[in-house]
């Protein structure tokens, strides 16, 4: 069932990109895959000491006490095509959750557990974007991607801070030009290539969690920001 649906998440954004519908809580078939535990799956990233799960959808009341799942991309079970997004907030007085996200590097792994397996991602890009810019976040052909999304700056939240990891077992990872990407306010961005990245931090405080993705000419927004 879970390929299927990641299947039909490929399909429709071959056709179009994806758009944030915040239908979750009324998508019978959504809220009925990976729930026999409660959570879609479990967030493993060793280098910060976070072991996080993450649940159904973006609901305020579930980012306070873990990481959700952006509803209309793929679900976190891996494979050829498909692009989970997991989201956390950063800075909250009472949990942790995505607050060291920016601590992380091109290189560093973490890990994903799901239905009694462990799927590894080597972060290969990191980007701060634009909240209509979801470009970074389709799937593409082939490749099996999660990215873990916060906003920045802190206490500002303009921007996403999205942190991709290709699967490990992917054998077009090898020899791949890795990026970070700063979006500016011009909408264009800058794209810097930095050989040694994976011994540079990004620095980038981050808190709380604002999603906005572009619904035809206009854009939908959806989600909550913690305080400074």
């Amino acid at each position: 069932a879970c390929q299927a649906y990641n299947r039909k998440i490929a399909e429709q954004q071959a056709v179009s990109p994806l758009v944030y519908q915040g239908e979750e809580e009324t998508d019978p078939v959504y809220s009925s895959l990976l729930s026999r535990s409660g959570d879609l799956c479990v967030i493993d990233i060793p280098k910060i000491g976070v072991f996080l799960p993450a649940g159904h959808g973006t609901a305020g009341s579930l980012l306070l006490h873990e990481a959700g799942h952006l509803y209309g991309t793929s679900l976190p079970t891996g494979g050829p095509s498909t692009h989970a997004v997991l989201v956390g907030h950063t800075a909250l007085p009472s949990a942790e959750l995505f607050t060291r996200l920016d601590q992380l590097v091109i290189g560093d792994v973490f890990r994903i557990h799901v239905l009694g397996a462990v799927h590894e991602y080597r972060i290969d890009q990191i980007r701060v974007a634009l909240p209509s810019d979801t470009s970074c976040l389709q799937v593409e052909a082939g490749r099996d991607y999660v990215t873990l999304l916060t906003c920045t700056p802190y206490g500002i939240n303009t921007h996403r801070l999205l942190v991709r990891g290709s699967r490990l077992l992917d054998p077009q990872i090898s020899g791949e030009e890795t990026t970070v990407i700063i979006a500016g306010t011009d909408h264009t961005g800058a794209v810097l290539k930095l050989a040694a990245l994976t011994a540079i931090p990004l620095g980038i405080l981050t808190a709380g969690i604002v999603l906005t993705v572009r619904s035809g000419a206009g854009t939908k927004s959806k989600g909550t920001s913690a305080g400074p």
